[in-house]
């Protein structure tokens, strides 16, 4: 029979967690320019305005304003080579 896993241990495991998702949003953000842009990737992932908001230390309203002007622009067309290579692989 297996020993059960104390409250302690668990909240240091979730603790642990938390770093480790916060250490992975950081690192996706810092490869899109500016924030409009972290905030559509980091919401994709699935990630609240508030949580994102933490990540790129600023404002959940500033977030939530990005993500609705982000949602108004037209989508960018693919280009030629984009399509290509879509097709090759």
């Amino acid at each position: 029979m297996t020993k059960p896993i104390s409250d302690p241990t668990w909240e240091a495991v979730g603790e642990k967690l938390d770093v480790v998702a916060r250490l992975l949003a950081y690192l996706v953000a810092a490869q899109h320019e500016n924030l409009e842009q972290r905030a559509v990737a980091l919401n994709s992932l699935g990630l609240s305005a508030a949580e994102i908001a933490r990540v790129c230390n600023t404002t959940r309203n500033t977030i939530s304003v990005r993500l609705a002007e982000a949602k108004k622009k037209p989508k960018r067309k693919q280009s030629k080579r984009a399509r290509k290579l879509g097709r090759e692989g």
